[in-house]
């Protein structure tokens, strides 16, 4: 969520004078550990001049703290909340293509293949598709009857309210009527190779020869996750990506021990300018090796790896300490990874926030539709 964040805190540079930081401090601190190069002397006097304001000229990523400063979080998902399911329009049919673990949708029974057919008593055939979205994600609380018909038979009726939270990192869903599977992967985090890994399996196993990887507004993760996660698609032993510095103590390269079980597996990859970090050098990869296409935006061009440093103060400073590269050695930084097909194609309503790529009726995704025209 820190791209979101990052305004609020550059406006702290332009707020802090010449007068209330040490510049000797701040030039030692970059001197030591900075990823840009500079005359220490140099931007010593420069901080003395001009203060803190000075360094993102520098280092553009460069976030200074005042002591005591703490951040306000926005609620992640925009404080949205959802019934735990999402539908995929075929003809007039709605059809569940996925059910989140511990949602409401799964405490009532709905699973994967069941039908729905009406809304609080209205045909769901004749509801535009930001109506039955909304239903399914929205503000929390309401409660929504949903009837129709399970898939083994039996009629569905339901009534659903929608919660906070529950949506999983990484999930996917088989696009019916199409030998073609989606993954979502929202970060780069906690277990997110071993996910990719289990549902890249189910795609697979229910017959899915192609996948989609919805990569929108991807926040990161860690360097370790997203290893092990382009271990997965490696075609064959070397490095995955690496992460440069002129301090060697930042520098590191990951590697696959061999073709990942996925190497074979064709992809596209749907990009956004919310596309950050971790996600830029995975699509990076993914592209160099030929076993993916882009489509979408030009991602954020944002692939520094900071750390913040305690300023004696009480304050902060927070530098961008080294840079990740994918296997080419492509630097990123500042210009994003540019995509095969370029389309600026949001979701009708949707926002730059966790879980709303797809919308709730997953058809109705403008990308997600170029995506399935495409060759």
């Amino acid at each position: 969520m820190l791209r979101f964040l990052l305004f609020p805190f550059l406006l702290l540079f332009s707020a802090c004078s010449k007068d209330t930081v040490d510049s000797s401090e701040i030039a030692a601190i970059f001197e030591k550990h900075g990823y840009a190069e500079a005359d220490p002397a140099q931007l010593n006097g420069t901080l003395k001049d001009s203060g803190i304001g000075a360094l993102p000229s520098l280092d553009p990523h460069a976030i200074f703290f005042h002591a005591g400063w703490r951040p306000e979080l926005p609620p992640a998902g925009g404080g949205k909340a959802g019934v735990g399911l999402v539908l995929w329009k075929a003809g007039g049919a709605f059809r569940v293509v996925k059910v989140f673990p511990g949602s409401p949708a799964q405490n009532a029974g709905i699973k994967a293949g069941d039908l729905v057919s009406s809304i609080d008593g209205k045909k769901i055939s004749e509801l535009p598709d930001a109506v039955v979205g909304a239903a399914v994600y929205g503000a929390p609380g309401g409660v929504f009857r949903f009837t129709g018909e399970k898939a083994s038979g039996g009629p569905l009726n339901a009534g659903l309210k929608r919660e906070l939270g529950g949506t999983p990192t990484v999930w996917g869903f088989n696009i019916p009527g199409t030998r073609r599977g989606y993954l979502r992967v929202i970060s780069f985090s906690g277990r997110t190779s071993d996910r990719i890994r289990s549902e890249m399996n189910d795609l697979l196993d229910s017959g899915a020869s192609e996948v989609i990887i919805d990569l929108r507004h991807n926040f990161g993760g860690s360097l370790e996750e997203l290893a092990a996660s382009l271990e997965l698609f490696a075609p064959a032993k070397g490095p995955v990506f690496k992460v440069v510095s002129r301090h060697p103590g930042y520098s590191k390269v990951f590697s696959a021990k061999g073709p990942g079980p996925f190497a074979g597996v064709k992809t596209l990859l749907l990009t956004d300018s919310g596309t950050f970090s971790r996600a830029e050098i995975f699509a990076a990869a993914l592209k160099e090796w030929r076993s993916a296409s882009v489509l979408g935006g030009v991602t954020a061009g944002n692939v520094s790896i900071t750390r913040s440093f305690r300023l004696k103060d009480g304050g902060a400073l927070r530098l961008s300490v080294a840079r990740m590269l994918p296997p080419s050695g492509a630097d990123l930084d500042g210009k994003g990874l540019a995509p095969d097909v370029a389309l600026d194609a949001q979701p009708p309503g949707s926002q730059p926030a966790i879980g709303e790529f797809p919308p709730p009726v997953a058809s109705a995704d403008p990308l997600l539709r170029h995506a399935l025209n495409a060759n």
